[in-house]
């Protein structure tokens, strides 16, 4: 299977940060505090957990505005790895991605992970060994909390409504065919699931292949919000997503 897949994955890292004003409102803080704290989580959570994926048939593209200072540039380019790419953008990177399948392999697989969160280190070769040939829509919905301000895990408890509602988290991947292919970015994650036929989404239902972290910068997620439906874990769990709690103690906020 690996010869025939093309496999990207995909990270919004701080596009319209610096060219659209109304950001600032949202993070409640200047762009480059931001940024500063962002790259602190990035390189502790997400940057370890996709080096530590057991397989490694993929190219990563990281997205950032075209206005970010150059030297948080030159800070991501200190880490990058041979399988990653950082893109310069303001708009328009679903159509730099289309453009970089025209060259893919017969079938082709997107995945977006954030900036701040991790992947489980078989993410990837579950992916392209158990649903690697073309059937649109994956999505694992099982997931991991980790409260960083507490040091604490919790296991999400929400199967009853994703499989019931079909929702969507913010780790979907898209596994299509390369002349026809949408990719992750069709639109916003949550909605992914109308650009796919119902047999065409596949939700995976066993194990915990997400880690979602939890910290004072999130705009969305909190433990908080999931806290009736879940349950603390043993801290061994962070083992399996290639994160050390400890790495956690120097961020700021925490």
């Amino acid at each position: 299977m690996k010869d025939r897949v093309t496999h990207f994955i995909v990270t919004r890292y701080n596009l319209s940060l610096y060219s659209d004003n109304s950001i600032r409102d949202r993070i409640k803080c200047s762009p480059d505090e931001w940024m500063e704290q962002r790259y602190e989580l990035f390189t502790r959570f997400t940057l370890p957990s996709v080096q530590g994926q057991t397989c490694r048939n993929f190219t990563w593209i990281i997205f950032i505005d075209r206005q970010t200072p150059r030297h948080f540039r030159e800070q991501l380019e200190t880490v990058a790895t041979s399988d990653m790419r950082i893109v310069e953008l303001r708009g328009g990177q679903r159509d730099f991605l289309k453009k970089e399948i025209q060259n893919a392999k017969e079938t082709v697989i997107t995945s977006r992970i954030d900036n701040d969160d991790a992947w489980h280190k078989d993410f990837i070769k579950i992916i392209q060994t158990q649903y690697g040939r073309p059937t649109k829509l994956v999505n694992f919905f099982g997931s991991y909390w980790l409260d960083l301000k507490e040091k604490r895990v919790y296991h999400s408890r929400w199967r009853w409504y994703y499989r019931f509602n079909q929702g969507i988290g913010n780790n979907p991947s898209m596994v299509e065919r390369r002349e026809d292919a949408k990719t992750v970015l069709a639109t916003y994650h949550s909605q992914l699931k109308k650009e796919v036929k119902w047999y065409q989404l596949k939700q995976i239902t066993s194990g915990c292949y997400r880690l979602v972290v939890c910290h004072e910068h999130n705009l969305i997620n909190s433990i908080r919000v999931g806290a009736p439906r879940a349950r603390e874990v043993n801290l061994d769990v962070l083992r399996d997503f290639n994160v050390r709690l400890e790495q956690a103690e120097s961020l700021p906020g925490v």
